[in-house]
């Protein structure tokens, strides 16, 4: 019996904690009334087996209601537990009162196994239950209450417990149910929404195999889902560089390796091909899957497919690209303004011409900010007009350019909506003058025929078959022709016979094109010929056309640009001349040295020494060709004085008389006004006797020459050809004979250096052209008239100077020598002039040192330790020129004097260097008694100075 009660009470123990685990609630409470009640009953028994049959009877009642009061608590009514209890506990106190000897193994008992306790333990504790529980009747009693205890608590515990399961697994039904409808729904609408969506999108696993494809995914790749699943996202998706061509690398290893978005956009230039497809422009975008801990599930590629928006980009790239092209070209001015600031948003280049201003300077400025001359008042109240009626056309505005003038514009304004920002555009004309002509013709209407009459162009008004309706009185003027004999005649009529085909095509031309250009000559009526530049202008109203004609005189300005052409012809050649001159001058240097040389060696009445004299008057006719050609070419150096013109001719008065013979006369015409120029003497003698020998050339049966000087103000009417520079003053000269005189043809060709119209022998053809060249070298010009039978005139235009007359210098009695022992340095390039040089120079006994070129020269004076008085450079030398030599050489040896010598000074721009730098200059080919005393003179000028 003991065992039996030792194993119900562990049962009990562990059905206790089964309990307690089950319910989530602590179940010491019931465990622990349970085995009181047990332990209770177990005492009674004991106590009855000891006291008697009335114990007993009110054991069984005790028994009987407690049993009651549970099933009653359990079943019926719950909230009876606590009045069973409180029942329960009475009757045991009651009845344990009696036998107290009892009581401490009774709650021990009861504590114990509230713990959890088996009977084991509590046995190993003690020996006296035992001894007490020895009656099996009693410890059948307290089992069989024990276990009803039991059974009952695990009744009482699970059946709330059990509800509560109930209701949370129905409610959990309904949700699980719930649920699998809603993912049922959600899944349905995800697959719709997937393959409703614009761009492909495609699901791989993590080995990179294909799992979901929308249908813009089959469509852009050209397989479909079927095909595609399985496969790997790199078989199917084809990305290529738009650019190299090239596979961009395995997408799903990128971003299984960094593990976040990998996107390209449409400015990296990629392009799938897919199968069977063409290849398409689009932008990517992948992405990795995670799950809730964070491991990757897989990967989504998004393909956007921007082909047609590429295409549309280029469209609109191409439109706005034909809309600046349209807006810049405009031949009006057109202004884009925004409506709410009224700032300018852009501008064309019409519209920036008419307004003076810059781009910068008014793109993003408001119109207050440019100062356009619109009052801002004005600007916002056309601005709310614009707000309500959309387009205002044919307005009249003021604008302010950007020197300051107010002008007038006729404009026409819309307003734009855009979907940025509603903005004005303004076309605008500037009609200033438009303005200005329309009120003049409005106020002078009664003028037009007057303007028509006294204009100096032809215009007239033909019929469609070229015949006069009207003609300007201008015709009578410029052809000869009275207007009453045109009317009714033909245009053709008073063309030249030559012209009048192309004049029949420009007719044919201008009665299809409305308009035409072109240039005809007309006949005068003394039958000379006319250039003019005709334009004409059909007008056709109610089926009758008519044509304006205006025609232009253009003879004189086709006789400047001849002028012109010729002048540049004449430039050409004078280079050329000028270079000729220049090897020809160094060989003349040479002859007429040694020539020089041999006849100071040679007796007086030697035959070689005749022989020598006409080499040397041969030399001196070639050293004044030489000059001739250089001053063509207007690069001879020129030591101007200003002198008076009257003052030059007056003295050559005697030798051009005995120049041109007696039977012609020489009258000279002279201004009282002094007609001062700064020129170089000489060079305008020469001119003047050489148009004197033209002109006695030109009337071998004697005649008349004239001589006259007048004395100019710039601008005034009487000066045909102006001077550019701004002179105030310029002064001219008339030489008119009454010769022969020139054919137009002759008179073209008449400055061209070697052109004559004299017998072979007789000429060499460099008097005009030498004249030429030295006019232009003196800033002036030179004009040439002349008539077959009329004779010839020239006219010389210089710039006048009040400077005072440069005084000349007093002749020396006795002529200086010319030797001396100072040390010169002698640079010359030529070696035929050196050698001449070089012992010309020391046979007068000075110390000479010589170079090649400047380098040499530059190395000899650094290494000679003694003082070098004297540079003699030629001016120009190839690698370093003269004035360079010059200035390298004075900051090595500040007191150097330097003289240049040169048969063809260059540039002008080097001459002037060369005036600048040295202080004096002799011409090649000199003489030897010239150089000697050239250098003579350079040397004294700077004793002069030391002293």
């Amino acid at each position: 019996m003991l065992r039996w009660l030792m194993w119900v009470t562990s049962a009990a123990a562990l059905l206790q904690l089964a309990a307690q685990q089950i319910t989530q609630n602590d179940a010491m409470w019931p465990s622990t009334i349970f085995t009181f009640v047990g332990c209770m009953v177990i005492l009674a028994a004991r106590w009855l087996a000891a006291r008697g049959a009335l114990q007993a009877a009110a054991l069984l009642t005790v028994g009987g209601l407690v049993g009651a009061l549970v099933l009653t608590a359990l079943i019926v009514w719950p909230p009876l537990i606590a009045i069973m209890l409180a029942i329960l506990m009475i009757a045991a106190i009651a009845l344990t009162i009696l036998d107290n000897g009892w009581m401490n193994l009774a709650l021990g008992l009861c504590a114990i196994t509230g713990l959890g306790m088996t009977a084991f333990h509590l046995l190993q504790g003690g020996q006296q239950l035992q001894q007490v529980l020895v009656d099996e009747r009693t410890l059948g009693i307290g089992l069989t209450w024990l276990t009803i205890g039991f059974v009952l608590w695990i009744l009482w515990s699970f059946r709330q417990r059990l509800g509560a399961l109930l209701a949370d697994f129905e409610q959990a039904n309904y949700q699980l149910t719930s649920s699998h409808l809603s993912l049922s729904g959600q899944n349905e609408w995800l697959t719709y929404t997937l393959h409703s969506l614009g761009d492909a999108v495609i699901v791989a696993d993590r080995a990179g195999l294909i799992t979901i494809m929308n249908g813009a995914a089959e469509t852009l790749t050209g397989w479909s889902q079927g095909e595609a699943l399985g496969r790997p996202l790199a078989s199917v998706v084809l990305l290529v560089d738009q650019l190299t061509q090239q596979p961009l690398p395995d997408l799903v290893r990128i971003v299984h390796e960094c593990r976040q978005m990998v996107s390209f956009r449409s400015s990296d230039n990629i392009l799938i091909h897919g199968r069977k497809r063409p290849a398409r422009s689009v932008t990517a975008t992948i992405a990795p899957i995670f799950d809730q801990a964070s491991a990757l599930m897989g990967t989504t590629l998004v393909l956007s497919d921007i082909t047609m928006a590429r295409r549309t980009q280029e469209a609109l790239r191409l439109s706005e690209q034909r809309f600046a092209t349209v807006f810049q070209s405009q031949l009006v001015g057109i202004i884009l303004i925004s409506l709410d600031e009224m700032r300018i948003i852009d501008i064309n280049g019409h519209a920036l011409s008419m307004l003076g201003h810059r781009r910068h300077a008014l793109v993003g400025h408001t119109l207050a900010e440019a100062e356009l001359g619109i009052p801002p008042r004005s600007a916002r109240a056309l601005f709310r007009l614009l707000r309500r009626r959309r387009a205002i056309h044919r307005i009249e505005l003021p604008f302010r350019t950007a020197a300051g003038t107010i002008r007038e514009m006729q404009a026409s304004l819309e307003l734009i909506e855009s979907s940025a920002e509603p903005y004005i555009i303004l076309i605008g004309q500037d009609v200033t003058e438009k303005k200005m002509t329309e009120l003049a013709l409005r106020e002078s209407e009664s003028m037009y025929r007057l303007i028509a009459e006294n204009t100096h162009d032809l215009i007239a008004l033909l019929d469609d078959q070229a015949r006069y309706l009207f003609a300007s009185p201008s015709h009578q003027r410029i052809l000869g022709i009275h207007v009453s004999h045109l009317i009714g005649t033909s245009l053709f009529d008073v063309i030249h016979p030559d012209d009048r085909e192309a004049l029949r095509q420009h007719w044919r031309s201008l009665l299809r094109v409305e308009r035409h250009l072109d240039t005809v000559r007309l006949c005068h009526a003394d039958g000379s010929l006319r250039w003019f530049e005709i334009q004409s202008t059909l007008i056709e109203e109610a089926g009758v056309r008519t044509v304006v004609l205006v025609a232009r005189d253009t003879t004189q300005r086709r006789a400047l640009e001849a002028q012109f052409y010729q002048s540049q012809k004449m430039e050409s050649i004078g280079r050329l001349a000028g270079s000729v001159a220049h090897d020809f001058n160094n060989m003349l240097s040479a002859i007429t040295g040694y020539t020089e040389l041999a006849l100071d060696d040679l007796p007086r009445d030697s035959t070689l020494y005749h022989d020598l004299i006409e080499v040397q008057r041969a030399s001196n006719r070639a050293m004044g060709l030489s000059r001739q050609l250089l001053a063509f070419s207007r690069r001879h150096v020129i030591e101007s004085q200003v002198v008076n013109l009257n003052d030059t001719i007056y003295e050559l008065d005697k030798m051009l008389r005995r120049l041109l013979g007696e039977d012609i006369e020489l009258v000279t015409l002279l201004t009282p006004d002094p007609c001062t120029c700064r020129v170089e003497p000489g060079q305008i003698e020469q001119v003047l006797i050489n148009l004197a020998v033209n002109a006695r050339d030109a009337m071998p049966w004697g005649g008349k020459l004239l001589i006259e000087t007048k004395l100019h103000m710039a601008g005034s009417p009487d000066l045909s050809i102006p001077l550019s520079g701004g002179y105030e003053y310029v002064a001219s000269i008339r030489v008119a004979d009454t010769g022969v005189g020139m054919s137009p043809d002759v008179l073209q060709q008449a400055f061209e250096p070697f052109f004559t119209t004299k017998p072979a022998g007789t000429g060499t053809g460099l008097g005009l052209a030498t004249c030429y060249g030295i006019i232009k070298q003196h800033n002036g010009s030179i004009q040439l008239e002349s008539a077959i039978g009329e004779g010839t005139a020239v006219t010389i235009f210089l710039p006048a100077t009040t400077a005072a007359v440069t005084p000349r210098p007093a002749s020396e009695a006795l002529a200086k020598p010319y030797g001396g022992t100072e040390t010169i340095l002698v640079a010359e390039d030529e070696a035929s002039v050196r050698e001449i040089v070089l012992r010309v120079l020391r046979s007068q006994g000075y110390t000479v040192l010589d170079a090649t070129n400047g380098e040499e020269a530059l190395r000899v004076a650094e290494r000679y330790e003694g003082a070098i008085h004297l540079l003699l450079s030629d001016l120009v030398m190839p690698q370093m020129s003269g004035t360079i030599l010059a200035q390298r050489l004075r900051e090595l040896r500040p007191g150097i004097r330097v003289l240049f010598m040169s048969g063809y000074p260059g540039s002008s721009a080097t001459q002037q260097d060369a005036l600048l730098l040295a202080s004096s200059f002799i011409q090649k080919p000199f003489s030897v008694a010239a150089l000697a005393l050239k250098v003579r003179e350079v040397l004294d000028c700077e004793r002069e100075a030391s002293a």
